[in-house]
């Protein structure tokens, strides 16, 4: 199950590893993650490798109880979330989820928890985002001060499990489109395409670009802020910003105060299986994708299908997934585009939980363990989804 969806969005090369001189590791009471302390810092990293650093109750819970410490404690200014082994964060644990059906409200409740606190949180939350991204992943770096860097990839896997993505996500992708003016978190949603690092900034998913051979000397520049200054947004940003690759802010420095990283000759932009994208298919996403209906874009789609490989290869990967997950996601995501996050979570959390005991997530499921694809799905498909089921979902 969690190979399938490994498949769906590789990431690129393990990040950097924090330097042992920069900081002392603190034992945790699980080994999902690591936690690192510097003066008026805190860094988690996640290392469930084998799971795509995927959220279970466990790790959810274990997150959500220490972001509340220290929350409340003086001593720290801000935290820093990043993953390991090439991996952000592979989003909801489905193999937890396969075997605990029944308590799938209460794991998208405590996911829900955990983004709204990390969106809110009072102190800034720094996520690295480097390496692999998968559906709710993303939440955990909607934050003003996310980074992307060339070996990120994100890609939203969950309507191919019969599935919808989490509120905190969808609601991401919807002010995305706001922003860009570009349906982009709609067509990520309803094929599971992956998108670059680069890209994720160039459509307002991540608010920073820095290339993950920075990204200790990031930390190490962060942990050098004073607990007073790391607390202050503009001090923050100005450090980002620093080894942002739109443009170091280097005024008034010396050469020598520069890290290394900085001043290397190139870097690498490759983002792995996923391919930066052209001006043409940005209109052709802007033509297809600005429809009301998951009917509507399909039939857009095959309209372009006849002159165009892109229209051709976005057929396909919509046709991986469920259609009733199509169609609930389209829904959700433009509720969520209406509603502020708290209220886009809350209404995401009924959905998700319910969906999860449909049919589509146990045929996915069986597909995964028996090595097998499902059949392609049509529009024929779609149009047999009659509302009414859609309805029952949101009630």
């Amino acid at each position: 199950m969690r190979r399938a969806l490994a498949a769906a969005a590789r990431g690129g090369r393990p990040p950097a590893r924090l330097a042992s001189t920069a900081a002392e590791a603190v034992p945790s009471s699980s080994s999902s993650l690591s936690v690192y302390e510097f003066e008026g810092l805190r860094v988690i990293e996640l290392s469930r490798v084998e799971e795509l650093n995927s959220l279970d109750m466990e790790l959810a819970g274990e997150l959500n109880r220490m972001l509340a410490k220290w929350e409340d404690n003086a001593m720290v200014s801000s935290v820093v979330l990043r993953g390991d082994q090439g991996c952000f964060c592979g989003g909801t644990d489905l193999d937890w989820l396969r075997m605990n059906r029944d308590a799938a409200p209460e794991l998208y409740g405590a996911l829900a928890d955990l983004y709204l606190r990390i969106s809110t949180y009072r102190k800034p939350v720094v996520s690295l985002a480097s390496g692999t991204i998968a559906g709710g992943g993303l939440g955990l770096a909607n934050t003003p001060f996310s980074v992307a860097t060339e070996k990120t990839t994100f890609s939203v896997s969950e309507p191919s499990f019969g599935l919808v993505p989490d509120g905190s996500v969808l609601h991401m992708l919807a002010n995305a489109d706001k922003e860009s003016g570009v349906p982009v978190g709609r067509y990520l949603a309803l094929t599971g395409a992956p998108i670059i690092g680069a890209d994720m900034a160039r459509f307002s998913l991540l608010p920073y670009f820095v290339p993950d051979v920075s990204l200790d000397d990031l930390v190490a520049q962060l942990s050098s802020l004073s607990s007073l200054s790391s607390a202050r947004q503009p001090d923050l940003r100005r450090a980002l910003t620093l080894f942002s690759e739109e443009g170091p802010n280097t005024e008034g420095l010396e050469l020598a105060d520069l890290p290394p990283s900085l001043l290397a000759d190139e870097v690498a932009h490759s983002g792995g299986e996923a391919e930066a994208w052209t001006r043409k298919e940005t209109e052709a996403v802007a033509a297809c994708f600005a429809h009301n209906s998951v009917e509507a874009i399909w039939s857009s789609l095959e309209a372009r299908s006849g002159s165009s490989e892109w229209a051709r290869s976005t057929l396909e990967q919509m046709s991986r997934a469920h259609p009733a997950a199509l169609k609930a996601t389209l829904r959700l995501m433009d509720g969520c585009a209406r509603r502020p996050l708290s209220e886009a979570v809350d209404l995401t959390i009924a959905v998700a939980a319910r969906i999860s005991n449909e049919s589509g997530f146990d045929g996915a499921i069986a597909h995964a363990e028996n090595g097998t694809a499902p059949e392609p799905i049509t529009l024929k498909d779609l149009d047999q989804v009659p509302d009414e089921s859609i309805d029952a979902l949101f009630k």
